[in-house]
């Protein structure tokens, strides 16, 4: 795969080029992911590559670990999520990305992208209100199978992160194998317990249709729960 490093490894700062844009815009067939880790990637810098990223058809992976890519920027990549249809594996760890950015991100996964197979969000700040938006997005999403939330503020044993891999592997599962959506529910009634009961209802409601509507898209074998 052709790297998308700069040429100069001895300069400060970051290390992609115009030319790396111009090439994603493009959609070289040559250039089929962006390996851009520990490069000091602002905000700013994500935006412009992602409105590359926009128009291209052929990277099928992003890595952009350790950098300094914050709400904003996670804001620049859902919006491009929503149009590309190429990227499988996107990996964002090691950054400041919070609620906020999750929920984005989240959005774009549950209204139109069908393609990411594996997000990686481990050492950022999304908390439980971040993984609560993922979960939440599974409910339409049914093509994400690998989520990476560790050291994100989130308990190991909590109900959301149960909920979130129970939802994950329904998503990788055999379309006809139910055992797995009563592990959901199972996990369901774990997480009501834990939540406020002027949030529990709304919680039961919403899960109640969101697993019928997923297995009836299973068993017709959509990619996506209907949307909203």
């Amino acid at each position: 795969l052709t790297s998308a490093f700069a040429d100069d490894e001895e300069s400060s700062g970051s290390y992609f080029s115009q030319d790396l844009l111009d090439q994603l815009s493009e959609s070289n067939p040559s250039l089929k992911g962006v390996w851009l880790q520990a490069k000091n990637l602002n905000d700013s810098h994500v935006k412009q590559l992602s409105e590359a990223l926009i128009r291209n058809k052929v990277a099928t992976e992003v890595w952009l670990p350790s950098n300094q890519i914050t709400d904003e920027g996670a804001c620049h990549i859902a919006h491009m999520l929503k149009f590309n249809k190429s990227i499988k594996e996107l990996f964002l760890g090691e950054n400041n990305i919070g609620p906020k950015g999750a929920a984005a991100l989240a959005g774009a996964l549950a209204r139109g992208n069908s393609t990411l197979v594996a997000l990686g969000l481990g050492d950022n700040k999304i908390g439980v209100e971040g993984a609560g938006a993922f979960a939440a997005a599974l409910r339409h999403n049914h093509s994400l199978h690998t989520l990476d939330v560790k050291k994100n503020n989130i308990p190991r044993k909590s109900s959301i992160r149960g909920l979130l891999n129970k939802m994950l592997e329904f998503n990788a599962s055999d379309p006809g194998d139910e055992s797995l959506v009563l592990g959901l529910q199972e996990e369901l009634a774990n997480l009501v317990g834990s939540l406020p009961p002027e949030v529990a209802e709304t919680v039961v409601l919403q899960a109640e249709e969101a697993l019928k509507t997923a297995m009836l898209c299973r068993r017709r074998g959509d990619k996506i729960g209907a949307a909203e």
